[in-house]
């Protein structure tokens, strides 16, 4: 989406400008280290939830205001300590094309620490943590001290909602004897990705540009549906694609289990046949999807949940608003990476 691009630039200045106002304490090599290994964290990735907050005000108010920018730039950074602790927790080395934050510090203490991989993960997680209150600082900035306080409530309860599903997540993938259903997963993909990712920002957006609370209830349900697809695309994505196109390893996910809907069904399948997805290739698997018609499945389920966004879509006033949210269900079905 150009759209998507376009403001992506713009949030990276942002974030930039915000990280450089911090006034931060001389701790040894912490001081300049920290905030420059945020900022180039924070700016590597697609920035797709921030630019969703200005492309609503756009759309709605023919503007972007520094609120939007700033709100962008401030859910970025909780984007960013995230994706931090979520490479600790999956024993993920690669992020973007580059090592992982905590292999980062793994790698630079190497030689001098007594456990270099704990001493990695632990100051990732300081650094994931950081990241959520220079989030919060740049939020309490907005200039509307109402808006402020509107979207950091949002924000902050929502954050909950992805701290339990993360913790859900982890006990699917590694409590033994858990067999999640359907209707598991699909919760889990809503609460995980689904509404951070997508209800989140249209919802900010929404306050920002001053809309009624009947019409941000409607792009809340119609971001989940989005967020939904996008997860169902970096499924496929993490088994079809390749380490160059992803900048991680392929199948990392359905060799760890976590429990997506390629997963359910893959699984399915095989328990019949009393084996493990571990006891194939990952050309193997992807003959499965195939074979077993698999790819058909997902293929509708993909299908019924653009139908429902694009019923919902006709539901709002904004004629603006409906044209992008049409392209935004479009880029991310289309998607490659």
């Amino acid at each position: 989406m150009d759209s998507i691009k376009k403001y992506s630039s713009l949030l990276k200045e942002q974030i930039i400008q915000e990280l450089e106002k911090i006034e931060s304490p001389e701790i040894e090599i912490w001081n300049k280290d920290t905030i420059e290994r945020i900022k180039n964290f924070s700016t590597n990735g697609k920035l797709v939830r921030g630019a969703l907050i200005c492309i609503i005000e756009e759309k709605v108010k023919k503007t972007i205001s520094k609120d939007s920018l700033k709100a962008g730039a401030g859910l970025e950074l909780f984007q960013s300590g995230l994706l931090i602790h979520d490479d600790i927790i999956d024993k993920d080395q690669m992020r973007r094309g580059e090592y992982s934050i905590h292999y980062q510090y793994t790698n630079m203490f190497k030689d001098n620490s007594k456990d270099p991989n704990r001493t990695g993960e632990s100051l990732g997680i300081c650094l994931g943590d950081i990241c959520f209150f220079l989030g919060f600082k740049i939020l309490s900035s907005i200039k509307n001290k109402k808006k402020s306080l509107s979207i950091i409530d949002l924000i902050s309860k929502e954050m909950v909602y992805v701290g339990m599903a993360q913790m859900q997540d982890i006990y699917f993938s590694d409590v033994k004897n858990t067999d999640p259903t359907y209707e598991d997963i699909y919760k889990l993909y809503v609460y995980k990705t689904a509404r951070y990712s997508f209800s989140l920002p249209l919802m900010i957006g929404g306050i920002i540009s001053e809309i009624n609370k009947n019409e941000i209830k409607k792009l809340s349900k119609i971001g989940e549906d989005i967020g939904v697809l996008f997860q169902i695309k970096d499924d496929q994505i993490d088994i079809f694609s390749s380490t160059e196109e992803i900048g991680k390893p392929v199948g990392s996910d359905i060799y760890n289990e976590k429990k997506t809907v390629y997963y359910y069904y893959i699984n399915n399948y095989l328990k019949r046949k009393n084996k493990k997805i571990s006891d194939y290739s990952l050309e193997e698997i992807k003959g499965i999807i195939s074979n077993k018609g698999i790819d058909k499945k997902i293929e509708k389920i993909v299908k019924d949940i653009s139908s429902r966004i694009y019923r919902k879509i006709e539901k709002i006033k904004n004629e603006e608003m409906r044209k992008i949210i049409i392209e935004l269900t479009k880029y991310t079905v289309e998607r490659k990476k």
